[in-house]
């Protein structure tokens, strides 16, 4: 799956995170003008604000598959942190969000064939959140990401 990768990104909020984010897919080729306002509408009923051990925090946002023309993983490291709504329970926010990963997915069930590896491979991985978190370039981001998902 390609990768592509900001870091040092700098965001007002999430939904400027899923704007810039949705922007480089969409600039790229691979998403569908609609991407956007799929993602957010998703957000809003489905948020995906995650607290992570280590006190790094992600999100998840994304979009159903018929808003992706290829598969591909925008990924945003802040600058600062953003808030999102917590996946687990939407009335709470998530603070201290360093890490945007926003999955383009274009088959069924794929979303979730992904978010379980990449949820067990990297998100419950302290060590890997904190070397993530530190990346300074998107090669390095890219790089090891690459190393734990293949």
């Amino acid at each position: 799956m390609d990768m592509l990768v900001k870091v040092k990104m700098n965001a007002e909020d999430g939904k400027a995170t899923i704007k810039q984010l949705s922007a480089l897919l969409y600039e790229r080729g691979y998403v569908k003008k609609s991407y956007l306002r799929g993602v957010l509408e998703r957000e809003e009923k489905y948020p995906t604000g995650l607290r992570l051990k280590g006190g790094i925090n992600a999100a998840l946002p994304h979009a159903e598959i018929e808003h992706v023309l290829k598969p591909a993983l925008a990924v945003g490291i802040l600058e600062k942190p953003v808030k999102f709504r917590n996946m687990e329970r939407p009335e709470e926010f998530v603070e201290n969000v360093r890490m945007v990963f926003m999955p383009a997915l274009d088959k069924p069930h794929e979303y979730m064939k992904f978010l379980g590896s990449f949820a067990g491979k990297v998100l419950q991985e302290p060590t890997i959140i904190a070397e993530l978190s530190s990346a300074s370039t998107p090669s390095e981001v890219s790089k090891i990401l690459e190393e734990q998902l293949t």
